[in-house]
Formats: structure tokens, C-alpha cells, sequence
């Protein structure tokens, strides 16, 4: 009988420590799962951008060169500005080569890149003085539309002279130039003593839309190496356009070597893509 107990009470010994031991290996409480994307947003950018809020893999580096010392037309196609340095919603400057771990907002330090007059149909245009010594200044984008009332600008004529009234008169940072198609005539030099301009471009030029320029057109653009537009049918165009303008300023007995210079300087390449290009980065 004594032995039997015995063994009644190491049977229930053993299985109290059984049932101890399962009570005390519970399968864990699941985790929540780690977040891997955090959230960028734009503010105060004059429209330039399509998305102002968007996620990015958390430990992203964007790319500054997307976002930093470029020329971005907003939506609205008028409005052109050089945006510079960016804070932070707490005024601190954005590192653009640290990765980003945790929500942030950030606003860009625009400008606008030149002012117009309403003078239908005439654009008279003046660039803003405050980027003409800025090194990151490179790139120039005509207008669209019209930045004063917001319409198309369809056989329009932009204005701009060798005298005081030049546009871009002495900007020795610009490089680049985009005339886009709604600019049929250009009066002047435009961008005179611009002297590191080495790139022009024609997108949707055609010569049967009356696009013309005058004899001072890019003077004293001494770096200028090519004039491009988006097929050959295009340069042609103008190629012809520069035939009859140079025709026209010898009737009138004026210097054409301006002109002359430019016929060697036509090619066929793609303009740089202006609008979008950081929100083909943005998630």
C-alpha cells in the first residue's frame, strides 16, 4: 500500500511539473510588424511638383539633383522657378545625402526665374536680377503660358534686345535654353553676352508656324556649340528660317554673321524633360 502511494504521488508530481512547464511555454505574443516606409511631404513648392506627399523605403537617399538648384516649371505650365536649398518644418536645411528614417516635410527655396508685362501679343519678359550671379543657375525654361494671365501662347512673340531691355543680358551661369513651341518669334538677342550658354533647344519648331528670329538672336553667346531640335524635319525647318533671315538682313544691310554662325550649329536631339522629373523618383 506504501509503495502504491508512493507511486500515486510521483504520477501527480510529474505531471504537475508537466503542466507547469507547458504553462510557462505560451507561444509569444506576435509582433507588430516593423514599418519600412516613411513619408516625405512638399510644401510650399509654387506648384512644381505633382506629388506633394508620397512614401519611400525607410533608409531612401533622394536624389538632390532632382530636387536642388534645378529649373522646375509648376503646374500650371506659367510659372518657371529655380528652386535652391531646402529646410525642414523646423527651418533646419535638408541634407539631400542622408538617408531619410522617419516622416519629414520640407519646403524648397524658390525664385522666380523672370517677369512678364501683358502685352498681347507680345511677351515682354525681364529675368529676375537676384539669379543673375548664381552659379546653379544653368538652365532656362521660356514660358508656356503666360505668367501674367495664364493663357496659351500660341503665335507669340517674345521681346527682347541688345540694349537694356535683353532678357538674360550678361547671366554667364546659364548653359542651357529651352524655347518651347508656343514661342513663334523672337525679337532680339534674347540672351545676349550669355557667354556660357553651349545648348539651345527647339522643341516642335516648324518653320510653317512662322517662327522667326532677327539678326542679334544669341549674340554674343560665345560657348554656344548646338541649337537642337527634335527630329530633322524640324532642324530643316529652321534651316530654312535662318536662309530667309539672313536674306532679309542683308536687304536691309545689316551684319549677318551673327546668323551665319548658327547654320553650323543645328542638331537633332531630345530637350530636357522640364516638368517631372522628380515625381518619376517619388512613390
Amino acid at each position: 500500500m506504501k509503495k502504491w502511494l508512493i507511486c500515486l504521488l510521483v504520477v501527480v508530481m510529474l505531471m504537475s511539473t508537466v503542466m507547469f512547464v507547458a504553462c510557462n511555454n505560451n507561444p509569444p505574443e506576435p509582433q507588430q510588424p516593423v514599418e519600412t516606409k516613411v513619408t516625405v511631404k512638399i510644401t510650399d513648392d509654387g506648384n512644381c511638383f505633382q506629388k506633394i506627399s508620397f512614401s519611400i523605403d525607410k533608409g531612401t537617399v533622394l536624389d538632390a539633383s532632382l530636387y536642388q538648384n534645378i529649373v522646375r516649371i509648376n503646374n500650371g505650365s506659367k510659372m518657371v522657378y529655380f528652386l535652391g536649398e531646402w529646410t525642414t518644418s523646423t527651418g533646419e536645411k535638408f541634407d539631400f545625402s542622408q538617408p531619410i528614417n522617419e516622416d519629414v516635410t520640407i519646403s524648397p527655396q524658390k525664385v522666380q526665374l523672370y517677369f512678364e508685362k501683358d502685352n498681347y501679343p507680345y511677351i515682354t519678359m525681364y529675368a529676375n536680377e537676384e539669379l543673375k550671379d548664381n552659379p546653379n543657375m544653368t538652365t532656362v525654361v521660356l514660358p508656356i503660358k503666360s505668367p501674367v494671365t495664364g493663357n496659351s501662347m500660341p503665335n507669340s512673340t517674345l521681346v527682347g534686345s541688345q540694349a537694356s531691355d535683353s532678357i538674360f543680358d550678361g547671366f554667364n551661369y546659364i548653359e542651357v535654353a529651352v524655347i518651347p513651341e508656343e514661342i513663334h518669334n523672337v525679337q532680339g538677342a534674347l540672351f545676349y553676352n550669355c557667354t556660357s550658354l553651349k545648348e539651345v533647344y527647339f522643341p516642335g519648331y516648324g518653320y510653317y508656324m512662322g517662327r522667326t528670329v532677327t539678326s542679334d538672336f544669341l549674340l554674343g553667346c560665345s560657348a554656344l556649340e548646338h541649337i537642337y531640335f527634335s527630329d530633322e524635319d524640324a532642324m530643316q525647318d529652321f534651316a530654312t528660317m535662318l536662309i530667309d533671315a539672313i536674306a532679309d538682313a542683308q536687304k536691309e544691310g545689316q551684319d549677318t554673321s551673327n546668323l551665319e554662325r548658327l547654320t553650323d550649329l543645328l542638331a537633332v536631339k531630345t530637350a530636357p524633360y522640364m516638368y517631372w522629373d522628380a515625381d518619376n523618383q517619388q512613390g
